[in-house]
């Protein structure tokens, strides 16, 4: 029951029976019967990262982009992640209107381990921010 189901699964509360026993339906389809006494990490979640939401969908998404946690993070591809998962509607919240469009336009280009190999120590180096000769 509890080994059934893996870390991050998302699942809606169906019942809660006397002695605290909750039938929970899985968003994969399954349903699962747990006990939060027992399964200690079964907690309630309302919100989920760009990252763990690849591949899923919901009707309605809310999506903050905060400028003063990580502006290099606010680029096209995690605008495209995390606003695509809207089925009908789709929000972006943000604290820097004057600044998001042009964020959004910003591509970070994705380097695979081959690129890597190939170009050696110094450009991976400067890819992660060293500015200093190894």
């Amino acid at each position: 029951m509890a080994a059934a189901v893996a870390n991050r699964s998302l699942g809606t509360i169906d019942q809660i029976a006397a002695g605290s026993q909750m039938t929970v339906k899985m968003d994969t389809g399954k349903t699962v019967t747990v006990d939060p006494k027992l399964l200690r990490q079964f907690d309630q979640g309302y919100a989920v990262t760009s990252h763990s939401s690849q591949g899923l969908a919901a009707d309605r998404v809310l999506v903050h982009m905060n400028h003063a946690a990580h502006p290099d993070l606010i680029n096209s591809r995690f605008a495209y992640v995390a606003l695509s998962r809207g089925a009908q509607d789709a929000r972006l919240y943000t604290n820097d209107l004057k600044t998001i469009a042009t964020s959004l336009t910003n591509d970070t280009p994705k380097s695979g381990a081959i690129v890597f190999k190939q170009e050696g120590p110094s450009f991976i180096a400067e890819r992660l921010g060293i500015h200093q000769s190894i």
